[in-house]
């Protein structure tokens, strides 16, 4: 479980959050932070259960969890995409420390484009102790229009690192600019 994951579920068992309520079926995309929406063209992605929290949105689609984040302005500001991304590595480093957790291993790490967002995205092992072991973490941050997003992608079960990093990377295909209006 992602130390987000952790904190969404600790944060709806105390009340502060909101309990699951399912997405509307009947839309076609879902309301994602920072302008943005997650419009899937099928299974998985278009059936989830979805819990906001504080600066973001999680979506649950079977054995898949999803979080979407609005950054922080320090995020928000860096100079490029890879430099938020660096910054987004150092912060889960730095709670991983203080947790006093060993810093993640990054094990891959692009750039690439969509039809609508420019996009860098990490794989990381992150070793979450003696009990959880080493897991894989997928994040992302997307830029479009001049405003970014973070997504990571979590998974219940084990899973290899490159298909979890695969599986992130197609869900950024549905993610897209949500209609002004």
């Amino acid at each position: 479980m992602s130390r987000l994951r952790t904190a969404a579920a600790a944060a709806l068992a105390l009340g502060a959050i909101p309990l699951w309520t399912p997405d509307a079926a009947a839309a076609d995309c879902h309301a994602l932070p920072a302008g943005f929406a997650l419009c899937p063209a099928g299974a998985p992605w278009a059936e989830v259960r979805r819990v906001e929290f504080g600066h973001g949105v999680a979506f649950e689609a079977g054995d898949w969890w999803l979080e979407a984040i609005d950054l922080p302005d320090g995020f928000q500001e860096a100079d490029s995409l890879d430099a938020a991304l660096d910054a987004l590595i150092a912060a889960s480093n730095e709670e991983a420390q203080a947790e006093g957790l060993p810093a993640s291993e990054v094990v891959a790490r692009e750039r690439f484009a969509t039809d609508t967002l420019e996009v860098a995205s990490v794989t990381m092992l992150a070793d979450l102790g003696a009990e959880d072991g080493v897991i894989p973490i997928a994040s992302l941050i997307a830029e479009a229009g001049g405003h970014r997003i973070a997504l990571m992608l979590d998974y219940m079960e084990d899973i290899a690192a490159d298909a979890l990093h695969d599986a992130l990377r197609d869900i950024v295909g549905m993610v897209r600019p949500a209609p002004e209006g």
